[in-house]
């Protein structure tokens, strides 16, 4: 070894040197961080598994693979000059084989030891991943580098110099492919838990809001949040991860070429500054197309709910239907027409990608020869190669922006409803048994209704009420009387305006009325499960109210979920109070519910199940029109536009 090659070898050593000492000083701090999660509980040990097999086989492997490379590291960096003994003769060298090798099994026992100990959060690993797309990158075109260089190297030193880049080759290859394989199992988990966490994080905020405010969002938005906006945000750490990788790989490819020519390099800066700027001048137009696009699909999924709602009057009318199928149509043909012109922007910025790398070709080929003498075949031959190898991440790029756009909208979106979430009055109960009820009180109490779609106000009160244990009041009105605005209001579900709630003389919070009521609506839902019952303890009970309700041959209810709810909307409402019944709340509330039923069972409804009910010591409210039952009241109001108004009938509550 001549001193020409050992100065050589020694800068190139003191180099890397460098580099590890930065790197190492890096994955120390992420390991000391990686204690400090495991110390404070921040990852949870996830157990010994198979996979943990593999992976040991896997690291001892690239071990091997790695101490081959270092073995031809000199050769490699000498043109095959200097062999594995020689380098040993340097100092440096043999601190740099120590180092890296410390280096290698500090990052493989991190990894190992974070595979053991998985974070909570998948935000932990987000960091990680990205680096492992950067290294996955760096593999990709170090793979492409080391094939350039084997052509160059038969040119000059014939085909006996190549045995040396074969173990660098296996490295590569072996660091891209388990790279990938790692990544990508991270990103199907990362992937599935980002759409699970938004979901369940909009789901839980809704159901802990205020019912009044929350009627306010419209169901289309929410449906479209919950479905397409989660799920392509779920696929934008995936695309985050795939860009970093190409990124990577196109920068590498880049810095390659500035090493090979510097005005190729120069080129490629200019053409690229000259692609964003195209590209944001066309992206602010693509954006606005994607909103309007983001906008129909709500439109969309609020004629799903019409369909669905409004099956009955669509079915009974052909010239309704014809007229839905018509504006169904038109919504249709809207999203595909804005689709399909913010997909012809965004393909245009792609062509016009391609465009820009096929004239840097073009010139860096046919004219570059022509005007710059240091530009000869083995730097035209270089360029031609890592460009056609960087023409798959930069395509990957390309197609990834019209997806990036969606996700900034499909994001915007959601921030837009956790927004309006967020500012509403946050439910905090305690789930209790209820106490005993022997009078609620309603004093002086308002409430306002503001209709935004039509602009319209309903007042209701000031309203005086007593109900007491044991007592039937029923509640009548014509429609927009304000009964059901009352039932909300007394429910919990409205917030009054003004007015004090006092439960056995005491004022109790508002939101924790709902506690004490079992209600039924006009427009109930009947859920299949029985939620919120101890359904094993009650199954006595649970048969006895199927034959109450006469639906023992109708119905069943197995592990707490009801065989069938395809039944008539009598049925179904007599399913409801059987839930009711389970319930076994203080105070029952109970909207029309006679009105779907057979004259027989209204009958024992009003005479049977009402008196059952008072006899248990429940305060029952029964908005009715039935005035043939009236006389079995002990409480009879009138509502007129939003008040009590008296009546010769009527049996008022005290003012």
């Amino acid at each position: 070894m001549n001193l020409e090659e050992f100065l050589l070898l020694d800068k190139i050593v003191g180099i890397l040197l460098i580099v590890i000492s930065f790197v190492s000083l890096v994955v120390i701090f992420f390991y000391l961080r990686l204690f400090r999660q495991i110390i404070k509980r921040e990852r949870r040990f996830n157990g010994f598994h198979k996979q943990h097999v593999v992976h040991s086989v896997s690291l001892v492997c690239f071990l091997i693979i790695f101490a081959w490379s270092l073995y031809d590291l000199p050769a490699v960096l000498s043109s095959g000059s200097i062999l594995w003994g020689d380098a040993l003769e340097l100092k440096l060298f043999s601190v740099l084989v120590m180092s890296m090798f410390v280096l290698i099994s500090l990052m493989l026992s991190y990894y190992f030891v974070a595979s053991l100990f998985q974070p909570d959060k998948h935000k932990k690993t987000i960091f990680f991943s990205i680096m492992l797309s950067m290294s996955v990158g760096f593999a990709n075109a170090v793979i492409l580098f080391l094939m350039n260089e084997s052509i160059s190297r038969v040119e000059l030193y014939g085909a006996e110099s190549l045995h040396h880049l074969i173990s660098f080759f296996v490295l590569s290859v072996f660091v891209y492919i388990f790279g990938q394989r790692i990544l990508r199992l991270i990103l199907i988990k990362m992937t599935n838990d980002v759409v699970y966490e938004k979901r369940i994080g909009i789901i839980g905020k809704l159901l802990d809001s205020s019912y009044h405010q929350l009627e306010k969002i419209e169901k289309e938005k929410i449906y479209a949040t919950l479905n397409n906006d989660t799920e392509r945000i779920g696929g934008f750490v995936n695309s985050l991860v795939i860009v970093s990788t190409s990124i990577i790989t196109v920068i590498t490819c880049f810095a390659y070429l500035g090493f090979i020519h510097f005005y190729t390099f120069l080129l490629f800066t200019i053409m690229c500054v000259l692609f964003i700027t195209v590209h944001q001048l066309f992206a602010r137009s693509g954006n606005k197309i994607y909103k309007e696009v983001r906008d129909a699909q709500n439109v969309f999924f609020k004629k799903i709910d019409e369909f669905i709602n409004g099956l009955k009057e669509l079915f009974l009318h052909r010239g309704r239907m014809n007229g839905f199928k018509e504006d169904v149509y038109d919504v249709c043909n809207h999203y595909r027409t804005k689709r399909t012109r913010a997909d012809h922007l965004f393909t245009n910025v792609s062509l016009l990608g391609e465009l820009i790398i096929f004239t840097m070709m073009g010139l860096v080929v046919l004219v570059f020869p022509i005007y710059f003498s240091t530009f000869d075949s083995s730097s035209l031959r270089s360029f031609i190669f890592v460009l056609i190898f960087a023409i798959g991440p930069i395509t990957s790029i390309l197609n990834l922006i019209p997806d990036l756009a969606q996700m900034k909208i499909s994001w915007d979106r959601i921030k837009e409803i956790e927004g309006r979430v967020n500012k509403l009055n946050t439910i905090n109960i305690a789930m209790r048994e209820s106490e005993h009820v022997d009078e609620l009180q309603l004093v002086n109490v308002e409430f306002t209704y503001e209709n935004e779609n039509i602009g319209e106000t309903f007042y209701l009160g000031p309203i005086n009420l007593t109900l007491r244990s044991g007592e039937i009041t029923y509640l009548t009105g014509g429609n927009g009387s304000g009964k059901t605005t009352l039932a909300k209001v007394l429910t919990g579900l409205y917030v009054p305006t003004s007015g004090k709630v006092l439960l056995n003389g005491k004022e109790i919070p508002v939101d924790q009325l709902g506690q004490y009521f079992a209600a039924i609506f006009s427009d109930y839902y009947l859920f299949e499960n029985l939620y919120g019952i101890d359904f094993d303890e009650k199954e006595k009970e649970i048969e006895e109210y199927l034959q109450m309700f006469k639906l023992e041959h109708k119905v069943s209810v197995r592990n707490g979920r009801f065989s069938t709810t395809q039944l008539s909307t009598g049925q179904r409402k007599r399913l409801a109070l059987m839930i009711a019944y389970l319930d076994n709340r203080p105070i029952y509330l109970l909207d029309e519910w006679a009105a779907d039923q057979d004259p027989q069972y209204r009958a024992f409804f009003y005479e049977n199940i009402l008196p059952d009910l008072k006899t248990k010591g429940k305060s029952v409210i029964v908005i009715s029109h039935d005035d043939r039952y009236f006389n079995l009241a002990d409480q009879l109001i009138r509502l007129e536009w939003g008040k009590i108004v008296v009546d010769s009938n009527t049996v008022l509550a005290p003012n």
